[in-house]
């Protein structure tokens, strides 16, 4: 065999994927596909049991290229020049596929081109399965990461370390790793890869992604004795948890996503029927820090430019709540769950800023957030994709959020809510005239609200934020409480712009025709502007999430695992590592009823 090497990753190819339903030979079955959709992939001969344990398809494609910087040259190179010649470039790709003899593994390598032919196919957490079994969470490996998170402003980045870190170091829930760049230890590369210790340094650097790779040029028989490790790899050691959710693939899991889709609905249907009922859902569009911050909202059908509800805009669309009690207004509102999902799937919302500028907009479906169960697993919906939640994530998530509940508490709010007789906006005004307490609900300057209620004592300035539900609606309070922290705290230590600002609308309620609104101005009157702004200057802010249970029987968050709302949990944890990263103390309370 050749001894030429060559720096190269090996793919495992998902042999339950639909395409592969009731074939006799998955590796011809591949073949065959390959070559259907690129006739350009010419299948090689292959010298005859030049691998004992692997049977082997090789296939190869070289097309003439046309680079896009001849066109852009022909300004300044002269006409019949080489440089403008075209057709001189060849693009060379070729697959390799190999299929275990005795397990019946189908694995692929690829060059050029080649990995696009075979991209549907692969095992996407293959390089991560098999690292998550070759390290521990504490092991100070990571050389760099690319990571992407299913919540939150940013989709996806790449860190490059100067030290090696560890995984907890870089955890945060709802993060899943996409690629990890280690150190493997040598013991492990010649236990299980079939590496000599000459031919290796201390460690060796591997990365794991949807492929696996040792960072070494390798040649053909190393590349089979690396695959031969990774099958006796995942059946000897046990995962430790480096993704905690998996993304659902429509095009691998069709009848799933159907089936989840046609759940949801059914939900939604339920909840549209009963708003007391213990299911929640909420809106959002992926760029929530526009859609959170809008001043107004518009719902329209399909690609018309009509207002649905005439020439009603919502002042807030985050609770779906809100939307279904205007289509239960409409002259033929929904009657069945067809005629619901019909209407409910041509429905697009539109987010406008203060000068009417255009700020998101998308179709309702993808503005939808939940979690709900399906044949007792646990799955959730964000930016229009599906994801299963792992079951070790669950009791991981539950312990994290009750060691920070159980650490930071806050106990000062002690006005019971008479729910649902009294709104949030009644609750909050309870605390109007308070000792060392301002009510601040409504006061939205920038469209940023900075709090419900403002306390302070000696030392600490506590910015309240007030919600009704432990559910699913709690992401948009999370990320609210974020945005208000972030700019308060930057505020803080600059201009005192907003912080200003914040009194000057308190301040302009006064005389006000709205009564809550000329309450909440004559608050300034006990307290001037100056003083008001040291308040933040010269205390310690510290942020406080404080929720009321809607249950017919109240819950104590302090048993957080009696909480069904897995999205609530999720970005309760999130704005914790958030809060964390802003350096901004975050507590959380309950009002009860």
């Amino acid at each position: 065999m050749s001894k030429d090497k060559l720096q190269i990753g090996v793919y495992k190819i998902d042999t339950n994927h639909n395409s592969f339903n009731d074939c006799k030979s998955t590796i011809e079955k591949l073949s065959d596909m390959i070559q259907e959709n690129d006739v350009s992939y010419n299948r090689q001969e292959i010298q005859n049991n030049i691998i004992a344990d692997y049977k082997l398809i090789l296939l190869y494609k070289m097309i003439p290229q046309d680079p896009k910087w001849k066109g852009f040259l022909s300004s300044i190179a002269k006409k019949g020049q080489s440089i403008l010649k075209k057709k001189q470039s060849r693009s060379e790709s070729f697959i390799l596929l190999f299929a275990h003899n005795t397990t019946n593994n189908l694995y692929s390598t690829v060059g050029g081109m080649g990995y696009f032919a075979i991209q549907d196919v692969i095992e996407d957490d293959f390089g991560i399965d098999i690292i998550s079994r070759l390290i521990k969470k504490e092991d100070k490996i990571l050389k760099a990461i690319s990571e992407k998170s299913v919540i939150g402003s940013i989709l996806g980045s790449t860190k490059h370390f100067r030290k090696t870190y560890n995984l907890f170091e870089n955890d945060s829930f709802g993060k899943i790793y996409q690629e990890l760049t280690a150190n493997l230890d040598t013991n492990l590369l010649t236990s299980y890869f079939g590496f000599s210790t000459n031919e290796l340094k201390k460690d060796s650097v591997c990365v794991a992604k949807s492929s696996f790779r040792i960072n070494k040029s390798i040649t053909l028989d190393q590349l089979l004795k690396i695959v031969d490790g990774c099958e006796e790899v995942l059946i000897k050691l046990s995962p430790i948890a480096i993704n905690n959710v998996v993304k659902i693939i429509k095009k691998r899991n069709p009848n799933l996503i159907q089936n989840l889709e046609n759940e949801l609905y059914n939900q939604l249907w339920i909840r549209y029927q009963d708003s007391t009922t213990n299911i929640d859902f909420d809106l959002c569009h992926k760029e929530y820090e526009y859609y959170l911050t809008a001043s107004s909202y518009v719902v329209r059908k399909n690609t018309s430019e009509k207002n649905f509800f005439d020439d009603h805009e919502f002042d807030t669309l985050e609770n779906i709540d809100t939307l279904f009690e205007k289509i239960k207004d409409l002259d033929k509102a929904a009657e069945n769950i067809d005629q619901f999902k019909k209407l409910l799937s041509a429905l697009q919302i539109y987010s406008y800023g203060e000068d009417e500028n255009e700020l998101t907009k998308g179709w309702l479906f993808n503005h939808i957030f939940g979690d709900i169960s399906y044949e007792d697993s646990k799955y959730f919906l964000i930016d229009n994709n599906w994801y299963q939640i792992k079951a070790d994530f669950l009791s991981e998530l539950n312990n994290g959020c009750q060691e920070f509940i159980d650490n930071n508490a806050y106990s000062d709010l002690d006005k019971q809510w008479d729910y649902p007789a009294i709104k949030e906006n009644g609750y909050n005004q309870l605390y109007i005239g308070d000792r060392d307490t301002i009510v601040l609900d409504k006061i939205i300057p920038r469209n940023i609200e900075p709090c419900d209620i403002l306390k302070w004592d000696l030392h600490n300035l506590y910015l309240i934020h007030i919600k009704a539900s432990f559910g699913n609606t709690m992401r948009d309070l999370c990320s609210q409480i974020f945005i208000a922290a972030k700019l308060i705290r930057m505020d803080k230590n600059a201009s005192q712009e907003y912080i200003g600002d914040i009194y000057d609308q308190l301040n302009n309620k006064i005389g006000s025709d709205d009564s809550y609104f000329a309450l909440v101005g004559k608050q300034t009157e006990a307290i001037t502007k100056t003083d008001f702004i040291n308040l933040f200057i010269s205390k310690k802010l510290i942020f406080v999430l404080a929720v009321l249970d809607t249950a017919n029987v109240e819950r104590g968050i302090e048993n957080i695992e009696q909480f069904n709302s897995n999205i609530a949990k999720f970005t309760l944890q999130d704005l914790v590592i958030g809060m964390r990263g802003i350096d901004v103390e975050f507590k959380i309370a309950q009002i009860h009823k």
